[in-house]
């Protein structure tokens, strides 16, 4: 009997494994040439960030990947090059997040903002929570105006 009632806990913590959204998805930029200028043209954030809904997906994340993450890529110009979402260990997210804003100095910080080119991390732990943390940080870093 205790051997059944051991048997059921396992199989409901394996049926409890954390999801998380998944997507990798680059921003497509284009060049306008107009005379003898040559610009150019990004995909809005939210452009992206609805191309990672549309074209991701919920995955299991391993026994040992107990966190959903964000990770977001922005040029010197604050545009938005790539946004990535899956499933990282607890300890690997903490790590990440911490160099997001090491200290005063900017040099330093992996997540500038606008400043510089920027990689922003964010991590959560409930199903498919980097979703709406996706939608969080791009918010909070704007595309700057043209």
């Amino acid at each position: 009997m205790k051997l059944f009632q051991l048997f059921a806990t396992f199989a409901a913590s394996v049926d409890a494994q954390l999801t998380c959204w998944s997507c990798s998805i680059q921003n497509e930029r284009s060049e306008i040439v107009i005379g003898n200028e040559t610009s150019e043209v990004y995909q809005t954030p939210e452009e992206v960030a609805s191309l990672c809904v549309q074209n991701g997906t919920s995955i299991e994340c391993m026994s040992n990947e107990q966190n959903c993450y964000v990770t977001e890529h922005r040029d010197d110009h604050g545009n938005l090059l790539l946004l990535d979402l899956g499933c990282k260990a607890p300890d690997v997210c903490a790590n990440l997040i911490e160099g997001n804003f090491r200290g005063e100095d900017p040099d330093i910080n992996l997540c500038r903002g606008q400043q510089r080119s920027s990689k922003c991390f964010d991590c959560c732990d409930s199903a498919d929570c980097n979703l709406d943390t996706a939608s969080d940080l791009i918010a909070e870093f704007p595309t700057p105006e043209e």
